[in-house]
C-alpha cells in the first residue's frame, strides 16, 4: 500500500482584508510588512498582482521530508514535491481569484495577492461592503474547489482504468504514479474547501460568513464580533492539540497545523 494521509493542514486559506488597512490582515502592521518585504512578484493574473512568500518552498521541503520517511522512496517524495509545490500553489491562487472575481462583481478593487506558507491572501478594497455582498465575495473561494474537484476526478478516471476514488487500496508508486497525484489532489482540494467554508474561526472565509449572517438577523457589530470571538478560541486550542500530537506521532508536517493556529490566535 502506498499509504497516502489526507494533508495534514488544509492549506488554502484565503482571507479578504481591506487594501486600505494592510494591518488587519495578518493581525498587525509590523507583521504585514514583514512579510511583504520577505515576498517578490511573481507577475499578475487578470490585472492582479501576485506575489509569493520565499519561505513557501518550506512547505514542500515539510512534503518530501514526510514522504522520504514513508515506504513510497523516492516517487513518494516526487509526488510530494509536485503536488505541496506548484499544483497546491495553482489550487490556492484559483481559490483567491475566485475572491477577487466577486469583489469586482460587488463593484471593490483587489490590490494584490500573497501565496505564503500557511496558503493564500487576498488583498480586497472593499468600503462599505454589505453583509449580503460580504457573503457572496468570502464564499465564491472555496467554491473554486468545486470544479477543480470535477477536474482531477475526469482526469483520474480515465488514468485509473475508470475508477474514481480516495483510498489508495491497490495504489502503487511505480504503477498509478498519476492517479496518486489526482487522489492527493481530490483530498487537497475537499480539505480546503471544508477548512474555509466550515471552519468559524478569525479570519478565515467562514468567520466572514458567520459575522455577516449575524448582522442580516440584527445583531449588533459589537455582539457579532463577540461571537466569533468566542468561537475562534476553541478551534485555536483543537489546531494546536492536532499539532501537538501529529508531531508527536511523527508528522513531519505537523508543524503547519501550530503556525496556522499561532496564527490564527493573533497579537495577545
Amino acid at each position: 500500500e502506498v499509504g497516502l494521509r489526507p494533508p495534514e493542514c488544509p492549506r488554502g486559506l484565503a482571507f479578504l482584508r481591506p487594501a486600505a488597512r494592510p494591518a488587519a490582515a495578518f493581525g498587525s502592521a509590523g507583521t504585514e510588512m514583514d512579510a511583504e518585504k520577505m515576498s517578490f512578484p511573481l507577475g499578475s493574473v487578470a490585472g492582479v498582482p501576485v506575489r509569493v512568500h520565499y519561505f513557501l518552498p518550506i512547505v514542500a521541503g515539510l512534503s518530501a521530508l514526510s514522504a522520504l520517511t514513508s515506504s513510497g522512496g523516492m516517487l513518494a517524495v516526487l509526488v510530494a514535491v509536485i503536488v505541496s509545490g506548484p499544483l497546491v500553489l495553482l489550487t490556492v491562487l484559483a481559490h483567491e481569484m475566485g475572491h477577487v472575481t466577486a469583489a469586482r462583481r460587488c463593484g471593490f478593487s483587489p490590490d494584490h495577492i500573497l501565496l505564503w506558507p500557511l496558503g493564500g491572501l487576498a488583498y480586497i478594497s472593499k468600503d462599505s461592503i454589505t453583509p449580503k455582498e460580504q457573503i457572496f465575495v468570502s464564499v465564491m473561494g472555496p467554491m473554486t474547489h468545486i470544479p477543480m474537484l470535477g477536474v482531477w476526478a475526469v482526469v483520474m478516471f480515465f488514468v485509473n482504468d475508470g475508477r474514481v476514488t480516495l483510498s489508495t487500496h491497490g495504489m502503487w508508486y511505480e504503477t498509478h504514479f498519476v492517479a496518486i497525484i489526482c487522489l492527493m489532489m481530490l483530498l487537497n482540494n475537499i480539505a480546503m474547501l471544508l477548512f474555509n467554508l466550515l471552519v468559524p474561526c478569525i479570519p478565515l472565509d467562514c468567520s466572514n460568513i458567520l459575522v455577516s449572517l449575524l448582522l442580516l438577523c440584527g445583531c449588533q457589530a459589537t455582539t457579532a464580533a463577540q461571537v466569533i470571538v468566542a468561537v475562534s478560541i476553541p478551534v485555536v486550542i483543537v489546531l494546536v492539540g492536532l499539532g501537538i500530537w501529529a508531531f508527536a506521532a511523527g508528522g513531519a508536517m505537523a508543524s503547519l497545523n501550530i503556525m496556522v493556529a499561532l496564527w490564527l490566535r493573533g497579537p495577545p
